[in-house]
C-alpha cells in the first residue's frame, strides 16, 4: 500500500510552530495533535527564529 505525501501550508506550519514555542505541551503532543512526526516541527520552529 502506498502512503501519500501530505502537504502542509505555510500557515499551518507556522501555526504549529509558534504553538511549539508558546505552549507549555511537549513536542511529542504536538506531534500526536496534529498527526505529524515532531523531527518536523522542530524544523518549522527553527525555520521561523
Amino acid at each position: 500500500m502506498e502512503k501519500t505525501r501530505r502537504i502542509h501550508s505555510a500557515a499551518f506550519k507556522a501555526k504549529v510552530a509558534l504553538m511549539a514555542i508558546a505552549v507549555d505541551k511537549t513536542l511529542a503532543e504536538l506531534a500526536q495533535q496534529f498527526e505529524n512526526r515532531y523531527r518536523k516541527i522542530i524544523t518549522w520552529k527553527q525555520r521561523i527564529r
